[in-house]
C-alpha cells in the first residue's frame, strides 16, 4: 500500500481520513489519521503486513511512543498559516 502524508482514505467506518503523519516503527508503516469532516476523530492505525488493510493500534505502549514520532513529523505544519 501506498499512503502517504496529505493523503485521504475512507475507512471500513465510512469516514474520510486525512493522513497527519507517517512512521516507520519497528518495521511497520503507522500513520496519524484526522478525521477529514469534523476534525473530532483521531486514529493511530499501521498496515497489516502483506495486505492493503489499515488496522486501529490499540498497545498503548507503542501508541506512546508513536507519539513524539508522529509530532516530529508534524514540526514544519506547526508554523503555517493556513
Amino acid at each position: 500500500m501506498n499512503i502517504d502524508v496529505k493523503d485521504k482514505i475512507t475507512l471500513d467506518d465510512g469516514n474520510e481520513y486525512i493522513v497527519a503523519s507517517k512512521v516507520v516503527y519497528q518495521n511497520k508503516n503507522y500513520y496519524y489519521l484526522i478525521e477529514a469532516n469534523s476534525h473530532s476523530s483521531l486514529k493511530i492505525c499501521y498496515e497489516k503486513e502483506g495486505t492493503n488493510i489499515l488496522v486501529d493500534s490499540e498497545d498503548k505502549d507503542i501508541n506512546t511512543a508513536l507519539i513524539p514520532l508522529f509530532a516530529e513529523q508534524l514540526k514544519p505544519f506547526m508554523n503555517m498559516n493556513f
